[in-house]
């Protein structure tokens, strides 16, 4: 069952790491290689509180940390330019840059709104580009969904109307509680993507049309409220979702959501024409590749080679996927103890070195490894969250398995 986790997850996101502004504004070729403009505006992650030591952190090490961040570790740019960063009056930390990219479905930018998938892979919304037979081109703006089972299903056996009603005000309570944990934070939220096509559009599903080239779509905390709002406050809806084992606050179709939050039932889409390059793609990406360097040296980013543990990643991923947890093991132990691996890079092999060890069922050193995720990486709390998670299913499998022994006996 796909489930629409925008609204939910974007709670869990804003307790973490506040408030996000992120703008991007794509101009794309025939061919699905094009360039970026990449905004982003958000809160520190620590928020500018004190540490431990009662020391406050460096505003200036967070910015630097943040920008290396996005220029070392996003998915699928090949090259940067036109950067500029800097702390904006309220504290906050500001990047903008152009990013180029070969094909715009493999573009994940570090940084901004991270989203659980619940697949075991980090990501949040995503652009799924086709070529049509007739020689348009098809682009589609997914937001997230998730086939894995949430924990807060909704298990509904024959129901009385007294039961029914009170699991629909249930429902409400915990959505007014998620409302409290976000408060005026929600507000300043904002994602906007802009897309520049090489054609004239054909058709657009809701897509604010700019010109006959140019598309926007404009997702705000105000609007997802609005949204769930509207379903909460629908009985007869709640009932028939809880009635099918659905939980209001996460399971909405995703096209029913769509026509909710931006007017229209259906995907987020747009057909154009193919007509010919919006600019010469290998130029650009050599241009900006000759001056990536001086770059670098004159924004006076402190920029480590990360390019052997990005490789070690990407290889242990792929001997995830294939079931080689052994050999996906030693990989992710080779980043561990690398030195020039950043903090998120270690606390993601850290955290698929644990689902490596649970697979080859070795729970002692998974226990280990979620445990050191959250006494060692007290900001990552998206990885602290997945660790107690595990933690607690493998506590819950250990639990059962002792019951049925003591049943066997």
């Amino acid at each position: 069952m796909k489930r629409f986790l925008l609204g939910i997850l974007l709670v869990s996101y804003i307790a973490v790491c506040g408030c996000v502004q992120e703008t991007n504004e794509f101009f794309i070729n025939p061919d699905g290689s094009g360039k970026v403009i990449h905004e982003l505006t958000e809160e520190s992650m620590d928020g500018g509180m004190f540490s431990m030591q009662g020391a406050q952190s460096d505003p200036n090490e967070q910015l630097n940390k943040t920008v290396v961040g996005i220029l070392t570790e996003s998915k699928g740019v090949d090259a940067w330019r036109d950067v500029e960063y800097g702390l904006t009056k309220e504290g906050k930390i500001h990047f903008k840059g152009t990013a180029y990219f070969a094909d715009i479905t493999k573009v994940d930018f570090e940084g901004g709104l991270e989203i659980d998938t619940g697949n075991g892979e980090e990501g949040g919304n995503s652009i799924i580009f086709n070529k049509n037979p007739d020689g348009t081109i098809a682009i589609e703006f997914k937001m997230q969904e998730s086939d894995g089972q949430n924990e807060s299903e909704v298990a509904v056996p024959d129901m009385n109307d007294k039961e029914l009603n009170d699991m629909i005000m249930k429902q409400k309570m915990q959505y007014q509680q998620m409302k409290m944990m976000m408060g005026n934070k929600i507000s300043s939220l904002k994602m906007e993507n802009i897309f520049h096509l090489p054609g004239e559009i054909t058709k657009s599903t809701n897509f604010e049309k700019i010109d006959d080239r140019t598309v926007r779509i404009v997702i705000t905390g105000e609007k997802i409220i609005k949204a769930f709002d509207s379903i909460m406050a629908d009985d007869e809806l709640l009932k028939e979702m809880i009635r099918t084992g659905k939980n209001p606050n996460s399971d909405m179709n995703p096209s029913e959501m769509n026509e909710k939050v931006f007017g229209e039932k259906g995907p987020i889409t747009v057909i154009a024409e193919a007509n010919e390059p919006l600019f010469n793609y290998k130029r650009e990406l050599d241009l900006a590749r000759r001056k990536y360097k001086a770059l670098i040296k004159e924004l006076n980013l402190q920029v480590v080679d990360t390019q052997n543990v990005v490789g070690q990643m990407r290889e242990a991923f792929k001997k995830m996927r294939a079931d080689e947890y052994e050999d996906a093991i030693k990989l992710f132990l080779s980043v561990t103890a690398n030195e020039k691996a950043t903090d998120k890079q270690l606390v993601k092999s850290y955290s698929r070195l644990g689902q490596c060890y649970i697979k080859l069922e070795n729970y002692e050193k998974a226990r280990e490894v979620f445990e050191k995720i959250i006494s060692d990486y007290p900001k990552e709390k998206l990885y602290i969250k997945r660790a107690k998670s595990m933690l607690k299913k493998m506590e819950s499998a250990r639990e059962e398995e002792s019951e049925y022994e003591g049943d066997m006996d």
